[in-house]
């Protein structure tokens, strides 16, 4: 199992991502999101391309401390996105659904540039096992 966490402490969302893909490319993930007050998790299915896009997105993000990084599967079920404002502070916001479900979880919280190193590690481990 390969995991990726942006945040830390008590505020973070993590992806768990099996190492065998379910079919035609594409992995069921457990994505869990921690924030004050709420804990939730759920599956998602996602492909290696919305790894890659989002890899690429939040190494701009943390060399520049400019605009936006955003996982946004074709699914829907997750979202993640990372603004970075004027003073390098970065806003992680997003929402993650059931399957076959109504019910959301809307979040949001705050992290420094420093949060973005082992997400990035552990992407480029992941695309670069394809």
């Amino acid at each position: 199992m390969r995991e990726i966490r942006i945040g830390g402490g008590s505020e973070y969302v993590l992806l768990r991502i099996p190492t065998h893909e379910i079919s035609d490319g594409w992995y069921e993930v457990e994505v869990s999101v921690a924030v004050p007050g709420f804990v939730g998790s759920v599956r998602a299915c996602l492909e290696p391309v919305d790894f890659k896009l989002f890899e690429q997105q939040l190494q701009v993000l943390y060399e520049t401390l400019q605009g936006t990084a955003a996982l946004r599967p074709i699914e829907k079920q997750v979202e993640v996105m990372l603004v970075c404002n004027s003073l390098g502070g970065i806003s992680v916001t997003g929402q993650v659904s059931s399957m076959g479900s109504e019910n959301k979880l809307q979040y949001s919280f705050e992290i420094d540039q420093t949060f973005l190193v082992e997400p990035l590690v552990q992407l480029g481990k992941l695309n670069g096992e394809r």
